[in-house]
């Protein structure tokens, strides 16, 4: 056999092998349907008032399995479900930092130095990471083997500019 033949032949069973691995429909639906259970409970979770930290972790635990290994991959405004779990768990732990010094009664003492600077610095990453994830999801467009989808991504954008809100990004 010659390098052309053998060319041709390896490029072929290429082509199939990438054919067999493309999603079809009934793949592409499941993921779509556990992506839509997934994010629902990030939602319900984020809808708690007050502010639920230990249910957001829990209902984040596994974003990434979710978003990858589905046989397909999600649009990007439906990536940004694992975004906003990494944004919820930073607006946590700004939050109680920012609490924790108003707490103190001297705000200059508990922020003075590299904790006031560190603060300043996750705040802001925050506010950009926030602005940048609701930009995304609001880009959601409805899916036809998964109704559920779109509601839930700008129901999830609610949730990020309430964080923005919250966090005085604006």
């Amino acid at each position: 056999m010659n390098h052309a033949t053998l060319n041709i032949a390896l490029a072929g069973l290429l082509c199939l092998s990438f054919a067999s691995l493309a999603a079809t429909p009934e793949k592409e639906a499941a993921g779509w349907a556990k992506w839509a259970d997934f994010t629902s409970g990030v939602v319900d979770a984020t809808t708690a008032q007050p502010f639920d930290a230990p249910a957001i972790k829990a209902a984040c635990d596994g974003a990434t399995g979710v978003v990858t290994g589905q046989g397909f991959q999600f649009p990007y405004w439906a990536q940004n479900v694992m975004m906003a779990c990494r944004a919820f768990k930073i607006f946590k732990d700004v939050d109680q930092k920012t609490e924790a010094g108003i707490d103190k009664g001297n705000k200059d003492e508990f922020f003075s130095g590299n904790a006031r600077k560190i603060l300043k610095r996750e705040k802001k990453a925050l506010c950009r990471d926030v602005a940048s994830i609701s930009k995304e999801l609001g880009k959601a467009t409805p899916i036809a083997s998964e109704p559920r989808a779109q509601p839930l991504a700008l129901e999830l954008k609610v949730q990020m500019d309430m964080i923005a809100d919250k966090a005085e990004c604006h």
